[in-house]
């Protein structure tokens, strides 16, 4: 069911649905300013942008940029660690958001399996149709922790705006909670940004009005490097070891924005994130942010960091040139919204990265990857020979291996199990292998794997075995196979992530010390001026003010 508070509040702007009553804040200053004006709040996720990939980077950004002058002036908080074991997008994000790990959260993947249709994003409910796509769902509904958007509209009396864009679903659905006026994604079957039917009845007409006159045919330029000097003297010669051909993007500069894969190909390019940049700043202007004293909330979630990442490694000339893009265009974005209103600005990371397994192995380290078929294969197997042929296994959706439900109906399962967690174990590259059933009961387990592990596994899924990747091992994300690479572990090149504070209320500060991403949430109410969320009640991040 639609809310009624969302849809109004987005069509107020334009006049564009009977049954809203007038926008109760004031139109837009042309001006940009207001008599009374509380602080905007940004909140920017860097899609695995880990604190040792940044660390990495940064002294190659410039010193006026996006991200050297928040740290310049702000908080810096370089090692803010994810408690889960299963450091991924859609878990990290409701992380940052609630403050709750999966166990609490409920969000413990990216995809799950659903009977009879197989495997899917994680927030397709089955329920609300995303607008231009009739084959696909998005809603928050998997979400069991309360939110900061949640928390603000609360404390608000749904005052407060609040708007959450990403190019995946499950980054812009997951930030915005349950209450979110409104969650934007891209939808290549769409062929646009667009939103599902728990936020709207309809495209918004400013979206689609916005979508109309930016079609991204007209973004898909060949991608140049632009700087090919620097590049080369801090990573080298371009092409490295690892570095894949993704749909024909090319292993090396330039990459060709062409042909029947250009939509896919689009959003691991840096045209895509300054597209995000550019569709925020019209949703923010359009939604009427920071125009009165109550605070507004833009979540801005960035996946060409991830998706450059997974295909040329963090080490490549393509990490290093899209971040330069990325903090060009946060540094557009952040005078657009100070334009309007004091801007409190919160960059961080969903999770962190491990390293390109060549160039682990170039270093003497061990590094493996491993298939998602070989998982498989090791616990089918396992299962016939205990239970005979049949079909037991659903597939593999990192970090969980999903079992057929007639898997478990049966009388000899535990023993069928207890081989397949045996089988998986042996899988050159895996350093564990669990039953998720039984993790559930380690959240505060006296060891600290068994305890990430029970932090990330919700009641009841999603999924019944669960993997945990040896040291600098990683699972092919076949982009292509054997070429790439991934995350999702605990150890620390996954776990750890920034968390940088900019803006009104922070102080400088820079805190080595490693600090649980917990109190990511409570740094955001505290920047917002309103209680955390049930599952923050932590101390904020230092360098910010505690909530007014």
């Amino acid at each position: 069911m639609i809310r009624r508070a969302a849809r109004c509040l987005v069509a107020g702007a334009l006049g564009a649905l009977a049954g809203c009553a007038a926008p109760a804040h004031p139109p837009l200053d042309p001006g940009g300013a207001a008599s009374v004006r509380a602080p905007l709040v940004a909140v920017v996720v860097l899609d695995q942008m880990g604190s040792w990939v940044l660390e990495r980077h940064l002294p190659q950004l410039p010193a006026d940029g996006a991200i050297r002058s928040a740290i310049a002036r702000g908080a810096w908080h370089r090692r803010v660690a994810y408690e889960h074991a299963a450091t991924l997008t859609a878990p990290g994000h409701a992380t940052i958001f609630t403050g709750a790990p999966p166990s609490e959260s409920g969000v413990g993947s990216n995809r799950r399996f659903l009977l009879g249709r197989g495997r899917t994003s994680i927030v397709d409910d089955g329920e609300h149709g995303v607008l231009g796509n009739d084959k696909a769902f998005a809603s928050p509904s998997l979400l069991r922790a309360e939110g900061v958007v949640d928390a603000l509209e609360r404390s608000t009396g749904g005052a407060a705006r609040t708007l959450s864009i990403s190019v995946k679903d499950r980054s812009a659905v997951i930030p915005g909670g349950k209450d979110a006026d409104l969650a934007i994604w891209l939808d290549k079957r769409a062929g646009r940004f667009t939103t599902s039917t728990y936020y709207a009845d309809a495209l918004p007409p400013w979206l689609a009005a916005w979508g109309a006159a930016h079609p991204i045919e007209l973004a898909l330029d060949d991608w140049t490097p632009r700087d090919p000097a620097l590049l080369l003297a801090h990573a080298g010669e371009d092409g490295g070891a690892g570095e894949g051909d993704y749909l024909g993007f090319g292993a090396t500069f330039p990459h060709r924005l062409r042909g029947d894969h250009a939509l896919e190909l689009f959003e691991l390019s840096p045209a895509s994130a300054e597209m995000l940049v550019d569709l925020a700043i019209e949703g923010t202007r359009v939604m009427g942010f920071g125009q009165d004293e109550v605070p507004d909330l833009l979540a801005l979630s960035i996946s060409s960091t991830d998706l450059v990442g997974h295909t040329f490694g963090p080490e490549s000339w393509e990490a290093l040139d899209n971040l330069m893009r990325v903090d060009v265009a946060l540094g557009r974005l952040i005078q657009a919204l100070g334009r309007r209103a004091p801007v409190s600005l919160l960059i961080t990371a969903d999770h962190g990265v491990a390293p390109m397994p060549e160039r682990s192995r170039a270093e003497g380290r061990v590094s493996v990857r491993y298939s998602g078929a070989s998982l498989v294969t090791a616990v089918d197997e396992a299962f016939d020979r205990i239970l005979g042929a049949g079909d037991w296994v659903l597939g593999y959706s990192p970090p969980f291996v999903q079992l057929a439900a007639e898997a478990r109906a049966q009388a000899r399962f535990p023993e069928a199990r207890d081989a397949a967690l045996g089988a998986l174990r042996r899988v050159p590259g895996i350093a564990a292998a669990f039953d998720a059933r039984a993790a559930e009961a380690w959240r505060d387990d006296a060891d600290p794997l068994r305890r990430a592990v029970g932090r990330a596994v919700p009641p009841g899924g999603p999924g019944d075995l669960f993997i945990v990747s040896a040291p600098l091992s990683i699972y092919d994300e076949e982009v292509p196979v054997g070429h790439g690479t991934t995350h999702g572990s605990p150890w620390s090149y996954d776990a750890e992530v920034p968390v940088i504070l900019a803006g009104p209320g922070v102080e400088h500060v820079e805190v080595r010390e490693r600090e649980s991403a917990r109190r990511i949430a409570a740094t955001i109410a505290a920047l917002l001026g309103i209680d955390a969320p049930a599952h923050a009640r932590v101390a904020p991040l230092s360098g910010v003010r505690a909530p007014r």
